[in-house]
């Protein structure tokens, strides 16, 4: 399950001032349906997040939410994928095989509903895969379309060489416990005599892919 092992889900419902409901119960005074979202990276787990975000956002809100918080780094495509349809920012013309294409203008009230488990990909070379799941719904309101309401506070990494609080990550490697360094012993890795090659680490799943900065 997404954000396994972490119980802020239901604290986060716990603390809300309009209580999540499974069923919505429609109010002539309040208009919007308040998805709680968890997202997490399947293969940094260590890095996951929850939003609340309108029923009337869509998914193109929510894929530039992503983008600004966690992942741009080139302006590379992405796209989110429900089911067996790819919602994209300029769909295919055309189906292909078993996988529908659509548009990122679709109304995340309209496909989505509570236990929905979904994926987002940005950047089809150096690919970073997030997990979603909707986790719970509310009648409410929230200030903006896409909200953050919790995130992991940013992990601590030990130089490989040294053992003191490491800052940078090696492009080439990619993220892991031998190839993070301090800026002293920075140049003790050969793959980073390279220009460019040494990125900082920052608290996102996009850490180490491509020219991410954070």
């Amino acid at each position: 399950m997404i954000i396994d092992g972490h119980e802020i889900d239901s604290h986060i419902i716990k603390c809300t001032k309009s209580p999540y409901q499974t069923v919505i119960e429609q109010s002539k005074s309040v208009k919007d349906k308040i998805f709680l979202i968890g997202i997490q990276s399947p293969e940094l787990p260590l890095y996951w997040m929850f939003v609340e975000a309108k029923g009337s956002s869509t998914l193109e809100m929510f894929d530039n939410f992503l983008r600004k918080t966690w992942l741009e780094c080139c302006g590379h495509m992405s796209h989110f994928i429900i089911g067996n349809i790819y919602y994209e920012k300029h769909p295919l013309d055309e189906d292909i095989g078993d996988n529908k294409s659509r548009t990122m203008k679709a109304s995340i009230e309209n496909i989505l509903d509570t236990n929905s488990v979904f994926h987002h990909e940005y950047d089809y070379g150096t690919t970073t895969y997030l997990q979603l799941k909707v986790f719970a719904v509310r009648c409410g309101t929230v200030g903006k379309p896409i909200i953050l309401v919790a995130r992991n506070e940013a992990p601590s990494w030990l130089c490989t060489f040294c053992k003191n609080p490491a800052t940078k990550v090696c492009g080439i490697c990619g993220i892991g416990l031998r190839n993070v360094f301090c800026h002293k012993c920075l140049a003790k890795h050969s793959c980073t005599k390279e220009k460019g090659v040494a990125l900082p680490l920052v608290n996102s799943p996009r850490t180490a892919q491509c020219g991410y900065t954070g």
